[in-house]
């Protein structure tokens, strides 16, 4: 099983090196904190379904490379 912080750094070095300039993703809320550590911000008040649960909607800016 692949750790998610390795995963998530895969998945910004794959849009970094293909000069993408923003990851958004919806976060559960219990998750936020791994999100902010690998730079993303929060953008609006949380939001949920009867699916997902409760959701922030989140992004960072990548490196180019």
């Amino acid at each position: 099983m692949v750790k998610a912080p390795r995963l998530l750094r895969a998945i910004l070095d794959h849009v970094a090196l293909r000069s993408g300039g923003r990851v958004w993703c919806h976060a559960h809320v219990a998750t936020t904190s791994l999100y902010e550590r690998h730079g993303f911000v929060e953008h609006g008040d949380p939001f949920g379904n009867d699916v997902a649960g409760t959701l922030v909607l989140m992004s960072r800016r990548t490196a180019a490379r």
